[in-house]
């Protein structure tokens, strides 16, 4: 059939048809709307003080802007090159700008050719004219609400602005903060305002000092009863700061309710946030990101009424000065040089200005370079003095802050005329003999370009090298051994900055005599049961250990449900109480929370505050609502301060608290989806950021303090109530997991994480058939390297077990058999072994009711004498450091199977107690401490094989007895005292100096001394370096530490360990360490331990600790904090 348009279908066909057509035709040409055009700058209204304007801003259109011009006061369209597209952004200048009034249109045109025009009118400053002054804010004649204000607006120059100042109601000039230039922004606050009107001026003065300002009037009319009232504390308005964001602390009040408060910085978008509604709420906010120069914050605060109440205040931003950059040229880095002096070329450059330029040679003075000051310096200078071999060139460039960047060069020198170094051994002589297994040698090395290394080789032993303080002549001073019975040979290598060695060997003939006893053992199972109390509080879940009067020794907790919490104090047990009325499923935790420097208790969802820090006055406050079975403590943000975990046993979610400030927490939730009992933190995944685990499931955190934690299965089918441990039993730096039934029968084992913890685990079992295990310890029970497990049932056969691990195989050992609950292991009886802490589990189906409090303390061998005696008797002046040293000394003990005594009392100077300890300590002792008979009963100890540890000033202690000065090496001459100190390690192989750096910088005091050491027979650990710091008197050979046998003992001396912070500082710790193991003649088969060793649990390892807590306190895990 065919549609004629004269049809009734045909009609009605070709209408349709017209109105598709004439539809998609305004499809095409869009909705007949022109372009939008929005100018961010110049801002209307604004002074400019050039020629010329940049004009920034967009266009945008459905269609797409395919066009852009602009027009100068009327004048002919210019295009402006752009991008065709919907949204288009433009920035172009506009010059020729007229003195006075100038618009500018901006004209856009869409893909259809439609048209819109904006409009931005502002001034030209008249030329060498005073500076002009545009206020934007507030309005002329407006009123306001808030005795302060904020004022914006903008000052032009075409001299440049070169000061803002504002005056309130005739008063004085007060200063605003600016960066100066031709056309200055400003936006500051102004507070003061007088009830009624107000008359604001601001001055702009010119680099010719030409002075405009203009003027406002604004009436404050102070705001009624029912408006929020607002009160800022910190910070005060015009504060300076040096970073770029600012914490506001104050408070907001209202009779109706304070219902929300908001934040404004400067131009940004008001921040607004809910709070509880309250007559009076806090503020506390940190705001950021602030631009240099001034900013003005506006704090305002809302009612139930939507009534508004405001400050605002002015927060001036400092940045911190941005170091110099700089680039050398030549010499190339690692190049080699055939001449003594190099040239070097190269460039310095500073936004403000590079105010001078040195270098150093070899570590060496700085020597400083001729320049003209400037923002681009181009550099050209010689250096000369380069020794044979390797050279360090190290260049600097300071700016006027006396900001420093520098760049060190490695150049070899290598003229060809170098021979290799001579040796000369000058003991022991050739084919001699000794009845000591060690032999002392003695000698120089020699060589024309410097002497740079030398090196030590007993018969066919690897060569032991050690860098020393390069020169031509280079003595030394050194114990080698173990000798093999017989003919021994000893070679001494010498090497110089070429690399040339030169060697010399003599023959020395071991007759060994009787061998000295091993020393005693340590980590012995020898247990005798200790009854703490008879009767424990009701339900005694709950068990921790820590510090909590800053004794040095470990104090028991332990509380139930419901009922008292107390401590038992060390050595004596006394009973104390921390709360009358306190309850928790059995999780709780020991740390510093305040970081105020002594241990807190957190039980159940409250924290114990240690108010006085000797554990007898306690402050209670709440953390939220949450399960209390298991509880361990992290920084899970990341945010310096201690954070709360915690979860219950009827469902799986676990709880974190944190920590806002210790009276305010904030909380979120995570469901692991599995498990009733179990918690555990530590970094599984190895980002940085601790991780949760609970029976066979890992939660990792995802940064940032919030929810989004990942969940992954590591032991599929686990019991759900489970004890969980993280350490690293394989030794490869990655956490893995000890877990055992804590409810029920079945299986220990480990589960040893992959390199990518998201994949399986390899599980291991340990031990099968038991039950109810409640908690888990994991540590190194027996001292012999590796990580062993402790764990009690309270039901079935109620066994106290320890699992020691030897390779791959676990053997058990049963020490007591009362069903114990949730144990804790620690040092308990600071004698260098692990004691376990618990409570006899009246009724093991629930373990409700009392029962004795049991301590199963671990003894010493039979006849075994593995002690230590710190002694710090002075007579005038006194270190504060005593107590810290002391403390330190106690922990390191714990950790590596020495017991510790301390006393300042003399009369512990006797034949028959001294024959009681590996060592003694003398630490930080000074003056004539001991009396004739003491000193007798000191010098037969040492001649009887007795071990001596000087430390800092014992130095200048007993000057007046010759014999202790030598036991000593050396006494007190003069004091050096210097912000910092550069040591350089002369002897690395020693127990107490392997593994330190050199240089190592620290600061603390140190001595001069009135003799060298090595004239007493002393080896030299650590050398000061006298050019790094004034007042040294001993030349380049200045020794700080050092170690010598002497009349038939053996001595050990430092001069650090003056300072509180040295005895938290790990490497003085490792070296210190060293000291005692050597003094005292100790087994050294494994490295010692440290408080600071992540893969050591150095207290009670409970549920709320985590690897690395000392006596239940935070270690490296939480940024440094610790005991």
């Amino acid at each position: 059939m065919r549609l004629g348009p004269g049809s009734t279908q045909g009609k009605l066909f070709w209408g349709l048809l017209a109105g598709m057509v004439l539809l998609l035709a305004a499809c095409a040409r869009g909705d007949g709307t022109p372009p939008e055009i929005r100018i961010s700058q110049p801002l209307g209204g604004s002074t400019i003080p050039d020629d010329g304007v940049a004009v920034q801003g967009e266009a945008l259109d459905d269609n797409g802007v395919a066009r852009l011009t602009y027009q100068l006061n009327g004048g002919v369209e210019h295009p402006v090159g752009i991008t065709v597209g919907r949204q288009v952004p433009f920035d172009f200048a506009v010059t020729g700008l007229a003195e006075g009034d100038n618009t500018v249109l901006v004209n856009a045109y869409d893909t259809t050719g439609l048209k819109s025009t904006a409009k931005v009118e502002f001034r030209r400053a008249p030329r060498n004219a005073p500076p002009q002054v545009g206020l934007n804010e507030p309005a002329d004649g407006s009123t306001t609400a808030s005795s302060s204000i904020a004022v914006k607006g903008v000052a032009a120059d075409d001299r440049g602005v070169t000061a803002l100042s504002y005056r309130l109601n005739g008063g004085s000039e007060k200063p605003v903060s600016i960066n100066q230039g031709k056309s200055v922004p400003f936006f500051f606050s102004v507070s003061g305002l007088q009830s009624g009107a107000n008359t604001l001026e601001v001055i702009a003065y010119d680099a010719a000092g030409l002075k405009g300002s203009a003027s406002l009037r604004v009436t404050y009319s102070a705001a009624s009863a029912s408006t929020p009232k607002l009160s800022i504390g910190q910070p005060a308005d015009g504060a300076v700061v040096s970073a770029d964001t600012v914490r506001v602390l104050g408070s907001a009040s209202d009779d109706k309710g304070v219902t929300r408060l908001s934040y404004k910085l400067n131009d940004e978008a008001e921040e607004s946030f809910g709070v509880n509604p309250s007559a009076q709420v806090n503020i506390d906010h940190t705001l950021g990101f602030l631009k240099p120069g001034a900013n003005v914050v506006v704090v305002s605060a809302y009612d139930s009424e939507g009534n508004k109440g405001s400050r605002s205040f002015t927060v001036n931003y400092t940045p911190p000065p941005t170091p110099p950059s700089l680039s050398l040229s030549e010499p190339a880095n690692g190049s080699t040089v055939s001449s003594s002096t190099v040239a070097v070329r190269g460039t310095a450059s500073d936004d403000t200005l590079v105010s001078h330029v040195s270098y150093q040679l070899n570590g060496g003075n700085e020597q400083n370079v001729s320049i003209s000051a400037g923002k681009s310096v181009s550099l050209s200078f010689n250096v000369g003095g380069l020794r044979q071999g390797g050279n360090t060139l190290t260049v600097h460039a300071y700016d006027n802050n006396n900001t420093r960047t520098s760049v060190t060069l490695s150049l070899t020198y290598a003229s060809g005329t170098n021979a290799a170094p001579s040796v000369t051994i000058s003991s022991p002589a050739n084919n001699s003999s000794t009845g000591s297994s060690a032999v002392r040698v003695l000698g120089t090395a020699s060589d024309d370009q410097g002497v740079t290394r030398l090196g030590f080789k007993l018969n066919g032993e690897p060569e032991e090298t050690v860098n020393v303080t390069p020169g031509k002549s280079v003595p030394f001073d050194r114990t080698i051994g173990t000798l093999q019975s017989g003919s021994n040979t000893l070679t001494v290598f010498a090497y110089d900055e070429a690399g040339l060695k030169g060697q010399a060997s003599v023959s020395v003939t071991y007759n060994p005599t009787t061998p000295p006893p091993p020393p005693p053992p340590t980590g012995s199972l020898n247990f005798r049961r200790v009854q703490i109390d008879a009767e424990s509080p009701q339900s005694a879940w709950m068990k921790s250990i820590g510090d909590l009067n800053g004794d040095g020794l470990p104090d028991l907790i332990i509380g139930g449900d419901n009922v008292e919490l107390v401590w038992y104090e060390a050595p004596g047990w006394t009973k104390r109480t921390i709360d009358s009325a306190s309850r928790s499923q059995s999780g709780s935790a020991v740390a510093d929370l305040d970081k105020d420097g002594d241990l807190d208790v957190i039980y159940g969802t409250h924290w114990y505050e240690n108010a006085n820090g000797a554990g007898t006055s306690w402050a209670k406050h709440g953390l939220g609502n949450a399960g209390t079975h298991d509880v361990v403590v992290a920084d899970f943000n990341r945010d310096g301060k201690p954070d709360v975990a915690m979860r219950g046993e009827t469902d799986s979610v676990v709880t974190v608290f944190l920590q806002n400030s210790k009276t305010s927490w904030s909380s979120f939730d995570i469901d692991p989806g599995y498990g009733r009992n179990g918690l555990a933190a530590g970094d599984i995944d190895r980002d940085g950021w601790p991780d949760l685990a609970v029976g066979g499931v890992w939660m990792r955190n995802p940064g940032g303090g919030g929810g989004g934690w990942g969940r992954y299965t590591f032991a599929p089918g686990w019991e759900p109530y489970a004890s969980v441990v993280l350490e690293d039993l394989s030794g490869d730096g990655r956490l893995d997991a000890v877990m055992a039934p804590s409810e029920r029968a079945g299986e220990v084992a480990w589960l040893e994480a992959p390199a990518d913890p998201k994949n399986a685990w390899a599980r291991h079992a340990i031990e099968g058939g038991v039950e109810s295990v409640h908690s888990l310890d994991v540590l190194d029970f027996d001292r012999d390297g590796d990580l062993d497990v402790v764990g009690s049932e309270f039901r079935g056969g109620k066994r106290l077990f320890v699992w020691l691990r030897s390779g791959s195989s676990w053997s058990a050992q049963v020490i007591g058999t009362e069903g114990l609950h949730q144990t804790r292991v620690a040092d308990i009886g600071s004698d260098g072994d692990y004691d376990v802490f618990g409570h006899v589990c009246p009724e093991p189906e629930a373990c409700f009711g009392t029962g004795p409090v049991v301590l199963m303390e671990n003894q010493p061998a039979s006849g075994s004498s593995n002690r230590v005696l710190v002694f710090s008797k002075t007579e005038s002046f006194r270190h504060d450091s005593i107590p810290d040293g002391v403390a330190a000394i106690r922990q390191l003990g714990s950790l590596n199977g020495f017991g510790v005594d301390a006393t300042e009392d003399a009369a512990a100077f006797t034949s028959a107690n001294l024959a009681r300890y590996r060592a003694v300590v003398f630490l930080n002792t000074q003056g004539n401490v001991l009396n004739a008979s003491q000193q007798s009963a000191l010098q037969q100890y040492i001649q009887g094989g007795g071990g001596f540890v000087g430390v800092h000033s014992a130095a200048d202690t007993l000057n007046g007895w010759p014999w202790y000065v030598r036991l000593v090496g050396a006494k007190f001459s003069s004091e050096i005292r210097a912000s910092g100190l550069r040591l350089t390690v002369t002897d690395g192989s020693h127990p107490s100096s392997q593994g330190l750096p050199s240089p190592w910088y620290f600061e603390v005091e140190a001595y001069n001394f009135d003799v060298n050491p090595r004239v007493n027979g002393a080896t030299v650990l650590l050398n000061l370096d006298e050019s790094y710091v004034g007042g040294g008197t001993m030349g380049a050979d200045h020794p700080v530490a050092w170690y010598h046998l002497y009349d038939g003992g053996r001595s050990w001396y430092t001069n650090l360990g003056s300072d509180k912070a040295d005895y938290s500082d790990p490497k003085f710790l490792a070296h210190l360490l060293g000291g005692i193991q050597w003094a005292g003649n100790f087994g050294l088969s494994a490295a010692g331990r440290l408080p600071d060793d992540p893969q050591v649990r150095l207290g009670p390892a409970g549920p709320g600790q985590l690897p690395g807590m000392v006596a239940g306190r935070l270690a490296p895990f939480l940024s440094g904090w610790g005991g």
